[in-house]
């Protein structure tokens, strides 16, 4: 398929790429070039030929991947740079996007060797620090809380890395997602705001789309460190660096659709990647009371363990 050629009606840019669409996207900043990626609506089949993996409801094999969404819609990737929608009847264009700015961009991230990461970053110096953790344990609300405080955020939910950055002297680089987080409402209650004053991510949800507005970093920047957020049983606040092996663990475990990767042929891409980003950047882990949140002391915690310019 000519990319070239692809004349659509919208251009944005979220991920490191430039994406033509078909749809349009109040989430995501706009664009102008050749697109790297093209989103349009048509045909997309029910199954794929031969799928290498099946999953929960998806399908995927080297060069293609398809979700299938019920009363939403059905998504196909290829080869990592063209995405085809098909929505069923009466489904939410909100919830539509949903999908295609999670699942399907994941699968078209792994499509293209990069290293998504299930987390949520923030701007700090000349880098950026990036919150990785299972759903649930914080990753929005910390990014969120630091930009109470003064800080950019980078990407929420999906962190982007490339190793191939060569502008930066092969030092592992974040792309930034879009000026926007998802928050579950009682982490909104408990950073002070209302859930009324923002749109639910989807109308089945208590979670809210919270808007960056202008502290949103566009540019990719090198990753600082990475704080993988645990919670415990303990009171208090505990920052563990962990080496080796252990650094190669918890960034598989909190690789954004790991289970994709076996279906597209890709383990051998993101075991490369995410080794090379244990070996080039500190990874520590973050254990923080399960019950009581402690946000405030949690920030405080973090901003002195952040990495100076220059480190």
């Amino acid at each position: 398929m000519n990319l070239k050629k692809t004349k659509l009606p919208y251009c944005y840019r979220a991920f490191g790429l430039t994406i033509g669409s078909s749809i349009e996207f109040p989430e995501l900043l706009p664009a102008d070039g050749e697109p790297d990626v093209v989103i349009e609506t048509g045909t997309v089949p029910e199954n794929l030929e031969n799928p290498k993996k099946s999953g929960v409801r998806f399908q995927a094999q080297p060069g293609e991947f398809l979700l299938t969404v019920d009363n939403i819609a059905r998504y196909l990737v290829l080869d990592g740079n063209r995405i085809v929608v098909h929505s069923f009847p009466n489904a939410g264009e909100r919830d539509i996007r949903m999908f295609l700015l999670g699942s399907v961009f994941g699968a078209l991230i792994h499509q293209r060797d990069m290293l998504p990461l299930h987390a949520s970053a923030v701007k700090v110096g000349d880098g950026c620090v990036v919150f990785c953790g299972m759903s649930g344990f914080g990753k929005s609300t910390t990014a969120l809380a630091l930009v109470k405080r003064g800080y950019q955020l980078h990407a929420d939910d999906i962190c982007v890395v490339t190793m191939n950055s060569a502008e930066n002297e092969n030092k592992p680089l974040v792309f930034s997602a879009y000026p926007q987080m998802k928050l579950w409402q009682d982490a909104l209650e408990k950073l002070g705001d209302k859930p009324a004053d923002f749109q639910p991510v989807r109308m089945v949800l208590d979670k809210f789309a919270v808007p960056a507005g202008e502290q949103f970093n566009s540019p990719p920047l090198p990753v600082k460190k990475v704080y993988i957020l645990v919670p415990w049983e303990k009171q208090g606040i505990d920052i563990v660096s962990i080496t080796g092996m252990k650094k190669f663990n918890a960034l598989k475990k909190h690789t954004y659709r790991f289970r994709f990767l076996s279906g597209l042929d890709k383990e051998l891409v993101h075991f490369k990647n995410a080794g090379e980003l244990g070996n080039r950047a500190p990874i520590a882990l973050v254990y923080r009371p399960r019950e009581s949140f402690l946000l405030d002391e949690l920030c405080d915690v973090l901003e002195k363990d952040f990495p100076q310019d220059g480190v």
